[in-house]
């Protein structure tokens, strides 16, 4: 019997015990958040401009949403990436002689986790994209209410954007560059075990060949991709207020939200289709397969039921032959419908709605509530 595998490849650090686990993701995102977020709304305050600090959805979208729910992510994550690793040893998907094979690959990818040299390189990028980000920020100044937070009344820096680009940022980016980092290894995962002698089921009820399990990773990553969503959503609707081109234009700023949206559910969705080929091949050799089997067992069944005299046939009712044709003809067009992805409809338009929700604040500033209860009113009527 093979041992259960935990593969907790989200998690910040060693993992703790299960029942400590959520615990300290909760404290680390309070700490974070309070710790890159209260002392701008504090230093924004002691310069008077708090109003213009609290009308910057830039930030609060960042800092008081995103960061939190990263750092949060791994509880809802660990749990159904750890349940994909143990289901492809427990359903007998992988053969015998790649198990071990197997087994390294989780260990060799536990290990990339904690590497330190990437977490140096990702603190690295982060500084350097605080930096970048923050002198983007100073040619916004001129001329824009709700940033003017950022200035000091020399026209310099604030303390409270010194605060926002030396601490805040670097900690947001940070976290968003870890949590990458575990997508690409996750990523890998999926690579790796595609490419593995994989046992499938072409008549799986799953119509993914018994694959349709994978889909539980897919949805865990649903609290992260509307995390990683609000972010430029909170940019997006800054600039929006702002009116600055080329976001006058409505249209513009859909298109925005339409590609940032489509990106993440890329990121989330595309490396379950590593596995597109093998489900190909499941179901043309499936079809194949489960084809001669019930023409062979519709032969049989027509030679003892159609070209029988009507006195030498047993009782239908007392015969299991019937059920048995309808079961195999029902396997048959399970393998004729299995999917090409081992996700569904449904699972990709959940993942969409994840990825767009975080926009809605910016259709309202481009067209007002009232205005849309105007039009559904019309509709009702």
């Amino acid at each position: 019997m093979e041992r259960e595998r935990d593969f907790p490849l989200f998690s910040h650090t060693a993992p703790l015990p299960r029942r400590a686990e959520p615990r300290r993701h909760l404290l680390l995102a309070a700490v974070a958040a309070a710790i890159a977020w209260l002392p701008v709304a504090l230093l924004a305050a002691r310069a008077g401009r708090l109003d213009a600090f609290l009308s910057d959805p830039g930030p609060h979208g960042r800092l008081l949403i995103s960061l939190p729910l990263l750092i949060l992510a791994p509880t809802l994550v660990n749990p159904r990436m750890a349940e994909v690793a143990r289901h492809f040893l427990r359903a007998d998907l992988i053969a015998p002689d790649q198990r071990n094979r197997y087994s390294q690959q989780l260990d060799q990818l536990l290990r990339l986790r904690d590497s330190r040299l990437v977490q140096l390189l990702s603190l690295a990028v982060a500084l350097a994209a605080a930096v970048i980000a923050a002198v983007s920020f100073e040619r916004e100044l001129a001329g824009s209410a709700h940033l003017a937070w950022r200035l000091a009344p020399d026209g310099g820096p604030s303390p409270a954007a010194v605060w926002h680009a030396v601490v805040a940022l670097p900690i947001y980016y940070y976290v968003v560059l870890t949590f990458a980092w575990r997508v690409m290894l996750w990523w890998s995962y999926l690579w790796r075990t595609s490419r593995l002698n994989l046992k499938l089921a072409p008549g799986h009820p799953d119509l993914a060949a018994g694959l349709g399990f994978l889909a539980v990773g897919l949805r865990g990553l649903q609290p992260a991709v509307f995390a990683l969503t609000v972010a430029p959503a909170g940019a997006l609707a800054s600039v929006v207020l702002e009116r600055r081109p080329p976001f006058q234009d409505p249209t513009f700023s859909v298109a925005t939200a339409v590609v940032i949206a489509l990106a993440l559910v890329v990121m989330a969705a595309f490396p379950l289709t590593f596995f597109s080929r093998r489900l190909l091949e499941a179901r043309r050799d499936g079809q194949l397969a489960y084809s001669a089997l019930s023409e062979r067992q519709l032969r049989r069944f027509e030679a003892k039921w159609l070209d029988t005299p009507p006195h030498e046939m047993p009782d239908p009712l007392e015969t299991p032959d019937f059920s048995a044709v309808i079961d195999l003809s029902s396997t048959v067009a399970t393998a004729g419908r299995l999917r090409v992805t081992p996700f569904s409809r449904t699972d990709l338009l959940r993942l969409a709605a994840a990825a767009i929700v975080p926009f809605a604040p910016v259709a309202l500033i481009e067209v007002p509530a009232t205005e849309i209860l105007k039009e559904a009113v019309k509709l009702l009527l």
